[in-house]
């Protein structure tokens, strides 16, 4: 019994690169790179390894390049948000404690 020695070669992650890509100009246009600029520097090296690892037809490879550079972004995206979150809620901070000094000051002077 002979079995058929030709396998048809893997076809390019094209669903996982199109995510990758998206994530990243999401991050982009979202100034990620303003307080994650590794993860989001990251992404984009993987991305680019990615289309290498397609044109060399290392497909496996491929697809988890295009999975690791989504998930990169995803993350610069993540730790962005959580520091503006941050600079918010110390801005909050300043402005209550502003208020809470005017406060005493105002009732000290009666």
């Amino acid at each position: 019994l002979l079995l058929n020695g030709c396998a048809s070669t893997p076809q390019p992650p094209t669903s996982d690169l199109q995510a990758a890509e998206q994530a990243i100009a999401s991050a982009e246009r979202a100034r990620v790179a303003d307080y994650a600029s590794v993860e989001l520097s990251e992404a984009r090296d993987k991305l680019s390894a990615d289309r290498s690892a397609v044109r060399e037809e290392k497909m496996v490879q491929a697809q988890r390049l295009a999975q690791q550079a989504r998930a990169d972004a995803e993350l610069a995206s993540a730790r962005a948000e959580v520091s503006k979150a941050r600079v918010v809620n110390e801005q909050m901070q300043k402005g209550t404690d502003t208020l809470k000094q005017e406060m005493q000051r105002k009732t000290g002077d009666q």
